[in-house]
């Protein structure tokens, strides 16, 4: 009944989405951008047709589009014709994960859980726990006030706190907001291609193992992971008393991912889901601590899943020549050093963007240079993003897992054959993929938590 009552709401809200958009009359992803003042210094420039869309360029295609772990309806329009004909066309179509598997959100909760008979008022320090019980309690006072009226909505995120690892717990904290509230039950982008994929009877996969989005948190020691948490209580507290602000939030990652703003695309500190660790409040050893995590979680979440996530694209790519495909990640994994395609381009693949008003019908397996619709300056633009700024702090979160599934990802052959994945529980519980990334890694587990909670909201519903 669960499962059913999440997907009548996600078809419900999809249906309606679209209906609604018939009615809408079609504007050009360039016009759009110059409605919303993108690089308003540059209204000519090229940059209005970036695209986080590329392709391998043989026939049949494989392309890779970058998604952003936020409702799709904030970014839909956005999106160019060209990457939804690409994801239409496609015989399969592969994600980080497959959001909509059971044994994903299964092992996702798993994940959540701290081992059986310990609480957090007996893993956390006392006042830090009376900081914490005092925030949810604030939380739930205010949400009427914030238009949210549904009474289980709260308990369906924040129920059985007590029982969660504190990683969790915090991830949870940075999602007790008003924007994000008021988004509950909108499918995120990756979801929603997931659903629609299936929708189209495609061949749907995943690429990466629970382990890989799980265990790497497991390496923060117990100073890292109490470190953490007061940063994000102590940014909580300081948002209520209107001592800070935030200076980088939602909206501001939706309006770059929708202007196309390829070298804007640095999820660092200041993200809606991600606490800001390092301010001027810190003492040189706490600020030496956060970049020490966050060395650490570029290597874990970001080097070593991209070169898995290569890997594997490149079997399934080699093995099954005659097969089109639509790889979707967060956009984090296809932008910088070290990128997945930088690394599928060292394997010998000729990769290239795909501009937002190129004719995808025009490409066939000739590359976009030789189609007479402009050069391809956009590789160049990727190249640009420095790794320094890529790897900026990350304020990541870990999560301690005990017993993990050792379940593999489908990717080859079970997903030709139109079987879904069953795939690694989620980063942890993510936080937009990995903070550095919208489409990263700690945005993710923002995006697992927010699945979790609507199918249990869905099943509280049902009964």
């Amino acid at each position: 009944m669960r499962r059913l009552g999440l997907d009548i709401a996600v078809f419900v809200i999809s249906f309606a989405f679209q209906v609604f958009s018939a009615y809408i009359p079609k504007v050009s992803v360039v016009e759009l951008r110059q409605r919303n003042h993108c690089f308003p210094a540059l209204t000519n420039s090229s940059k209005m047709t970036n695209s986080y869309l590329w392709r391998i360029v043989r026939d049949p295609p494989v392309y890779f589009f970058g998604t952003i772990h936020v409702p799709y309806t904030r970014v839909w329009d956005y999106i160019p014709e060209n990457a939804k004909q690409a994801f239409r066309e496609s015989d399969h179509a592969f994600f980080e994960l497959d959001l909509t598997d059971v044994r994903t959100t299964h092992t996702l909760r798993r994940c959540q859980m701290l081992p059986r008979g310990e609480n957090l008022s007996s893993v956390l320090p006392e006042r830090m726990y009376k900081r914490l019980k005092n925030h949810l309690g604030y939380v739930e006072q205010m949400m009427p006030t914030w238009g949210v009226y549904d009474e289980g909505l709260f308990h369906a995120i924040a129920g059985n706190w007590e029982r969660k690892r504190p990683v969790w717990v915090m991830l949870m904290v940075n999602t007790l907001n008003e924007a994000d509230m008021k988004s509950r039950g909108i499918p995120v982008l990756d979801y929603y291609l997931t659903l629609e994929a299936k929708r189209m009877d495609k061949g749907v996969g995943a690429v990466e193992y629970v382990q890989e989005q799980c265990i790497p948190f497991n390496g923060l020691n117990v100073s890292q992971v109490l470190f953490l948490l007061n940063r994000t209580l102590w940014q909580q507290e300081a948002l209520r008393e209107g001592t800070v602000q935030n200076s980088f939030t939602t909206d501001d990652l939706i309006w770059h991912y929708n202007c196309g703003d390829l070298n804007s695309m640095i999820f660092s500190l200041d993200t809606a889901q991600i606490p800001s660790v390092l301010n001027s409040t810190m003492s040189q050893a706490e600020i030496a601590l956060a970049q020490e995590i966050d060395r650490y979680f570029v290597n874990e979440l970001i080097d070593k899943r991209n070169q898995n996530m290569a890997s594997r694209i490149k079997e399934i790519v080699d093995s099954n020549k005659k097969e089109s495909f639509f790889f979707a990640f967060g956009a984090g994994h296809f932008l910088g050093n070290n990128s997945v395609l930088d690394l599928l381009r060292a394997e010998g693949f000729v990769i290239e963007n795909i501009p937002a008003d190129v004719d995808l019908d025009s490409l066939t397996s000739n590359s976009i240079s030789d189609t007479g619709q402009g050069p391809n300056e956009h590789r160049s633009t990727q190249q640009q993003w420095d790794t320094a700024e890529r790897n900026s702090h990350f304020n990541e979160l870990w999560v301690h897992i005990d017993e993990v599934e050792s379940e593999k990802p489908v990717y080859v052959n079970e997903a030709l054959q139109r079987i879904t994945t069953t795939v690694p529980c989620n980063h942890n519980g993510a936080v937009s993929g990995l903070h550095n990334h919208p489409l990263g890694s700690s945005t993710f587990l923002l995006l697992l938590l927010s699945i979790v909670t609507a199918m249990l909201l869905a099943g509280t519903r049902s009964t």
